[in-house]
């Protein structure tokens, strides 16, 4: 039998992940990354300590993009309940911003493994099949 464990901290509250991710729109289109598991997703990481989302995230995109970003703002939160192997749930806490100049190159090759990068309209991220539902939630709030 395949039972879901869900992971707690030492007082029993829900152990969630954090990671920030953001919509980084460039002119008429978006950045979307394919992930080692051939999945699109939204660029972004990890949650670092001391850290808050917002800084992460303008990490995160000059590390996976090499581009600074401009007018950052919430866009979404939400918890993507899933064994993900390490953790039950992930809280997706994401952004939008736009492209700004740029200041290094795209991370073919970094912490999680190979991945691409490609520029989508919203009406095409939308049509994927293998963009998960969490970022397509992400993208119809624009």
């Amino acid at each position: 039998m395949n039972e879901r464990i869900t992971l707690r901290d030492p007082w029993g509250n829900l152990a969630v992940t954090i990671s920030c991710k953001a919509v980084v729109r460039d002119g008429n289109t978006i950045w979307l990354r394919k992930n080692e598991r051939d999945d699109w997703e939204l660029p972004g990481g990890r949650l670092e300590e001391g850290e808050q989302p917002e800084q992460t995230i303008v990490r995160e995109i000059r590390e996976e993009l090499g581009l600074e970003v401009d007018k950052l703002m919430l866009l979404d939160v939400y918890v993507w309940q899933k064994d993900f192997g390490t953790t039950t749930h992930i809280e997706l806490v994401t952004f939008v911003c736009d492209a700004g100049r740029r200041v290094g190159d795209f991370e073919h090759i970094g912490e999680a493994g190979e991945s691409e990068f490609r520029q989508f309209t919203v009406e095409d991220a939308l049509l994927l099949d293998n963009l998960p539902e969490p970022y397509k939630r992400a993208l119809r709030q624009l």
